[in-house]
């Protein structure tokens, strides 16, 4: 996010300044994990450009936003996504917000989201294990985006 202005880096971006940012993601990526990422997440759909997504899905099967999932050659799927993890204070406090958002919006498609900087909590693991009983045990069945989309 710039804060000097308030906004996030892909608000106005151009296809160039996005290309260039996609570039330096996927160098980093294949630095850390010896791979390109198997998809993208994004800032929320009001802050960035419309030519950014497009240049998204040049450089990632799929792009994902708060409640779409964009493949890159299907339709939009409209996937909620939850937030177990936002900053785990306690096992309990975490799976019981998780519960009472899927319990709000009964939703057809969960898409659950770990933030990176919860995966240092000590109850990460039983939070994202618990989420996961959660969702199958309300009948979903769990998988991956490369398991949907091919």
């Amino acid at each position: 996010m710039d804060e000097e202005n308030g906004v996030f880096e892909f608000t106005y971006a151009n296809r160039e300044e996005t290309r260039k940012k996609c570039e330096e993601a996927l160098k980093i990526h294949k630095k850390i994990f010896g791979r390109p990422p198997d998809g993208g997440e994004v800032p929320p759909n009001w802050s960035f450009s419309i030519e950014s997504l497009e240049v998204f899905l040049q450089y990632y099967p799929y792009v994902c936003i708060y409640k779409f999932v964009f493949p890159k050659e299907r339709p939009p799927l409209f996937a909620q996504a939850y937030l177990p993890t936002s900053g785990i204070e306690s096992i309990e406090k975490s799976v019981s917000m998780f519960e009472e958002e899927l319990d709000y919006y009964e939703p057809t498609v969960v898409r659950i989201v770990m933030h990176p900087q919860d995966t240092a909590s000590e109850y990460f693991q039983e939070v994202a294990y618990q989420a996961f009983s959660l969702v199958e045990d309300r009948g979903y069945k769990l998988s991956t985006y490369k398991e949907v989309f091919g």
